[in-house]
């Protein structure tokens, strides 16, 4: 009875017209719209294609070149605006150099400039001599400094004075941040900024980096300071002619200061795992707080490898001095496991150097 049940319930459907299943037109009734946003609707931005002033807030783009004989580049005259270089460059062929690449109005708040390029024609002579045409400044402010700016993947090159500059003093907590960037032939400063990250800065005969906060950075200076950080320097290599390669006022850690004819590394605080090296300073590497794991290199005469300040502690630290009347370290405070290696003398003025 059953296998009559399903035979019969098995003719009824194959009885069945096919058009009973149908579900409607296949077909679509109109073009698919489209289901994803553009750029332009995701992040609105208005298209630069020459020299503006950029004065309502919001995202900016190249969309070309910018090559100018006199002038500035770009203004930045209101808050809030990010302006995208797009991989393009801004150039002058000014002469002699003037202007701007990207200027800031003074005082202003929230800005980012990124990806791209700021260049002129000026070159140095490797003695702190600077000439040629192009801009003044790369990336700069008029007036007072801005609060919150962000300069991001940006190379800059060829200014008779500054790179990229957001801060005239540090210390103000502006906020304001230089990341990725490089900067050659610039004849003053090379960035500065409250904060500098992962960046790289030759030539100049100011600071190469002037900043409160600075890591996984490099910068060379002719006759000014390589890489001064009021705060604090991490992973970072500065080097100069004239002055002292790597300063730092609170601590440095994992640093590399390298100079001709002053200090390697100037810390005013506590040092860890940093190298001060000089031909002719007064000392390689000196340090005011506490030192550990440290190595002062000098190779002149006269000269002192590392010098620990009164009262404070070094530790497994090394000090050498490779000319005569030197010594490999001079210590006012208490070395632990340390080693100083002098043509004449090796320690000198140290209270205890347990092993």
């Amino acid at each position: 009875m059953t296998f009559l049940k399903r035979s019969a319930t098995l003719a009824l459907l194959l009885g069945t017209p096919i058009a009973s299943f149908a579900q409607g037109a296949l077909l679509p009734a109109g073009a698919p719209a489209p289901l994803f946003k553009s750029l332009d609707q995701l992040e609105p931005r208005a298209a630069i294609n020459g020299p503006a002033t950029l004065s309502q807030p919001g995202a900016y783009y190249l969309t070309g070149n910018i090559t100018l004989s006199s002038g500035n580049g770009l203004v930045i005259a209101a808050n809030g605006v990010s302006v995208d270089l797009n991989g393009f460059s801004i150039t002058s062929t000014a002469k002699p150099a003037s202007g701007v690449g990207v200027l800031i109005s003074g005082s202003l708040t929230n800005i980012a400039i990124r990806n791209g390029f700021v260049s002129g024609g000026v070159t140095g002579n490797g003695a702190g001599g600077y000439s040629g045409s192009g801009f003044s400044e790369g990336i700069s402010f008029a007036g007072n400094q801005p609060f919150n700016a962000r300069v991001s993947d940006i190379a800059v090159s060829g200014c008779i004075s500054n790179g990229i500059s957001l801060n005239s003093n540090l210390g103000n907590n502006t906020g304001n941040t230089v990341d990725s960037c490089l900067v050659f032939n610039c004849g003053s400063y090379g960035i500065s900024a409250e904060t500098v990250l992962d960046c790289s800065v030759n030539g100049g005969v100011y600071a190469g980096i002037f900043s409160s906060t600075c890591a996984r950075s490099r910068a060379s200076s002719y006759s000014g300071i390589g890489l001064h950080a009021a705060v604090s320097a991490e992973k970072c290599f500065g080097e100069s002619h004239g002055a002292i390669g790597v300063n730092a006022s609170l601590s440095t850690e994992t640093c590399y200061g390298v100079s001709s004819t002053s200090s390697g590394a100037d810390c005013s605080g506590n040092s860890d795992a940093c190298l001060g090296q000089t031909a002719t300073g007064a000392y390689a590497l000196s340090v005011g707080g506490m030192a550990r794991d440290c190595l002062g290199l000098h190779g002149g005469p006269g000269g002192v490898g590392l010098i620990l300040g009164n009262g404070n502690v070094a530790i497994g630290c090394v000090g050498i001095t490779g000319g005569a009347d030197g010594y490999g370290i001079y210590s006012g405070g208490i070395l632990n496991g340390c080693v100083g290696i002098g043509a004449t003398n090796a320690l000198f003025k140290f209270k205890y150097n347990m092993p």
